[in-house]
């Protein structure tokens, strides 16, 4: 004769009362399986930089501005050009020399333009500092440099120092640069990035204009990166 359904429960009989030992057990591991699951989450983001904000085409903000390292150049008027004279206000600094035959001319011209834009625009800005960086420190004394920037814009200002001082700089920036093979010893050329970098009144690398510098399109950038610093 067939079973009905609940002649089978009765058989079956009720089920046995669980372990206190395994219920702790069971929850304990649910409890390790979560804690695990937050440290992965946690450790997903750390590894993962945050995205950096649009500003444009102009300008590639860095996820995480970058803090420079201690160096000590020579300005201009003789002074030393330390990462002290980066720090409270923005900063834009190009790398090149004096006897640049056409990427520094063109790129100081383009800032020259980017400066007038920024002061001249809404709301007008005329704080930050316009630095040009000598890569050829052979050549390049203090008065040769005041001379080749002022002639580009009386507000630009420019320093060189000893190769070891330029190279700790350069190298925590991401900046090329290298004597061009030939030429002789009065009379050669230098291979070396043509970006203009942002640094932050913390003295950190906070964008890069990549070349070739729009000065209305910069300008733009320049006002969204404020804002959104300022904002921050």
């Amino acid at each position: 004769m067939a079973l009905s359904g609940p002649v089978m429960a009765d058989t079956l009989g009720p089920a046995p009362n669980q372990n206190p030992l395994l219920r702790i057990g069971v929850r304990l591991v649910g409890l390790l399986v979560l804690v695990l699951g937050l440290w992965f989450v946690h450790a997903l983001r750390e590894a993962v930089p945050p995205r950096p904000p649009e500003v444009g085409a102009a300008a590639t903000v860095l996820p995480v501005p970058k803090p420079l390292p201690e160096f000590q150049l020579v300005g201009d008027t003789g002074d030393v050009f330390s990462r002290d004279a980066l720090t409270g206000r923005w900063s834009f600094l190009f790398f090149g020399y004096t006897h640049c035959p056409s990427i520094c001319p063109l790129t100081l011209g383009a800032m020259r333009d980017l400066r007038h834009d920024l002061a001249t625009g809404e709301p007008p800005l005329d704080d930050a500092q316009w630095l040009f960086v000598s890569v050829d420190p052979a050549r390049d004394s203090p008065d040769t440099l005041q001379r080749y920037v002022r002639h580009f814009d009386p507000a630009f200002r420019g320093a060189m120092g000893a190769p070891e001082q330029l190279e700790r700089l350069t190298r925590a920036v991401g900046v090329f640069h290298e004597r061009s093979p030939g030429g002789s010893e009065e009379q050669y050329d230098f291979d070396h990035s043509a970006s203009i970098l942002l640094i932050d009144p913390q003295a950190r690398l906070h964008a890069v204009f990549s070349p070739p510098l729009d000065p209305e399109s910069a300008a733009e950038a320049f006002r969204a990166i404020r804002r959104l610093a300022n904002a921050g």
